[in-house]
Formats: structure tokens, C-alpha cells, sequence
């Protein structure tokens, strides 16, 4: 990492696998004046990875792998696909996202029509999100696979346990990956949208400020995903608007803003 790269370093906390709802520790970081402000606890501090030129973070599963993707040399899907996972046998899938909570099966390379999130079986289908804030979740089982791009709508629309349901596998036996996203630090909302978040999620997701409130859609995630039984939840807990070098934010890019990729697939 450069001196000019580490001098911009964004706000991070790794939160690793955990079960249960937010926990008090995370409700005092929520809670507090620092964490509200952007100073993140970086002690568990944890940069991408440069894979074919995107800042990545990737994981691997019992049967699958993960790809986060952040800025790199190009813009196009299957591009980057192609630059940092480089399997040509794998048939890439998404959906046309509409801030829907329309889960839909993946089957055939390219678009699966309108819906955010998608799931599969099948090992030659790899499944991928763009989010530019929102919240991308993998969420991977025995025999399946999901892909869930979640902002505040598909939180509030329930689009995690509509996927969770489409699985069909015991919650506690499934494992979930969220990746960067716009922190609590940098997303201001109305009254009205924060209501229907927490309302979606847990009181601890809203952070009071003047003169509007901050929410931290991937805290709400957890939520979600804890209350419904799912026990492994790893979070790479990077806000997007503060991490220029590494990931595009709409909220900071507005029109230029590209988009961040997640790739996830079976073995």
C-alpha cells in the first residue's frame, strides 16, 4: 500500500463470524460519538487484495467461493469476472435489480430479468450483484447457493428471508459473506426511511443525529439474518463512501459512479 493509499484508509471493522442478534459490544460502537463519526475501531483492520487489477476481498466456503469486488482497471461485468475469477467454464448470471425483495432461480448466462436476489444449484452458474452502497450477501448451504443485493427497500420488503426461504435449508447449517457497504457513518436517511428499517431490523441500526439520522443497513443485515437462524455471518465491514481508492459509492460518485461486484459460486 502506497503512503498517499494508506493516508486516505477508510473506516473499517472486520466483524467476524458471530450468532445471536447485535450484540451489546456492537450496540455501544452504534451508540457511541466516535463510531457515529466515522472512527471506526481499525485494530482488526483487514485492506483487499489487488486480483487482475480490482481491490478484492475474497473467501472460500466448504463448496463454494466468493468474490467482493471493488475499483479496477474496467467497468463491465463480465469483464471483471473474467480478470479475477478467470473460469471460463462458469456461466455468469444476475438479475436487473429494481430494489425489489423478487428472489429468482439462476439457470442460463446473463440476465434472469427483474429481481434482487438469486439462487442456484448448479455448479456451472456463477451468481453476481452490483451494488455501488447497497448491501451484496452471499449465502451459501450443502447444495445451494444465493446471491441478495439488499439497500434499504429490500430490507424493509423482507428480501433476506424471501431468499432464505427459496434455499430451503435449515438456517442454522447455512453461512452468509456481506460485503462492503455505505457505513452508518456516511448514510443520512429521512425519519420515515429509518423508521421502516428499524421497524425491519433492531433499534441499535439507527444512530441519532442532527439533523438526520445515519443507519447502518449492514448491522441491519446481520439482524435479519441472525433472527432468522442463520448462526455464521462474516461481515467486511468497509463503508463505500469513505473508501475512494478502493470502492465506488453513489452517494459520493453520484452519475460517475461505477459499480462494485460480487461473484459467488459453487465447487
Amino acid at each position: 500500500m502506497t503512503a498517499a493509499e494508506w493516508s486516505s484508509k477508510p473506516c473499517v471493522v472486520y466483524r467476524k463470524a458471530r450468532s445471536g442478534s447485535v450484540t451489546s459490544e456492537r450496540q455501544a460502537k452504534i451508540e457511541s460519538a466516535t463510531y457515529a463519526i466515522c472512527a471506526m475501531n481499525t485494530r482488526d483492520y483487514s485492506p483487499p487484495l489487488l486480483q487482475g487489477g480490482f481491490h478484492t476481498w475474497s473467501f472460500r466456503g466448504d463448496h463454494n467461493h466468493i468474490a467482493f469486488l471493488g475499483k479496477g482497471p474496467q467497468r463491465q461485468r463480465q469483464r471483471a469476472f473474467e480478470d479475477v475469477v478467470g473460469n471460463p467454464g462458469l456461466r455468469l448470471s444476475w438479475p436487473d435489480q429494481i430494489h425489489s425483495a423478487t428472489v429468482v432461480a439462476a439457470h442460463e448466462r446473463g440476465s434472469c430479468g427483474n429481481a434482487d436476489a438469486l439462487t442456484t444449484t448448479e455448479r456451472g452458474v456463477a451468481l453476481s450483484i452490483a451494488t455501488a452502497d447497497c448491501v451484496p450477501i452471499v449465502i451459501a448451504g450443502q447444495r445451494r447457493l444465493a446471491a441478495i443485493h439488499a439497500g434499504w427497500r429490500g430490507l424493509v420488503g423482507r428480501v433476506i428471508q424471501g431468499t432464505l426461504d427459496e434455499l430451503a435449508e435449515e438456517p442454522s447449517s447455512l453461512k452468509a459473506w456481506i460485503g462492503p457497504a455505505i457505513g452508518a457513518c456516511c448514510y443520512e436517511v429521512g425519519e420515515d426511511v429509518a423508521s421502516q428499517v428499524t421497524d425491519a431490523s433492531d433499534p441499535a441500526v439507527r444512530i441519532h443525529r442532527e439533523p438526520r439520522p445515519h443507519l447502518d443497513l449492514a448491522a441491519a443485515a446481520e439482524w435479519q439474518l441472525s433472527r432468522a437462524g442463520v448462526e455464521q455471518v462474516h461481515t467486511v465491514s468497509v463503508c463505500t463512501r469513505c473508501s475512494p481508492a478502493w470502492l465506488w459509492s453513489y452517494r459520493r460518485d453520484q452519475d460517475d459512479a461505477g459499480r462494485n461486484w460480487t461473484f459467488a459460486w459453487l465447487e
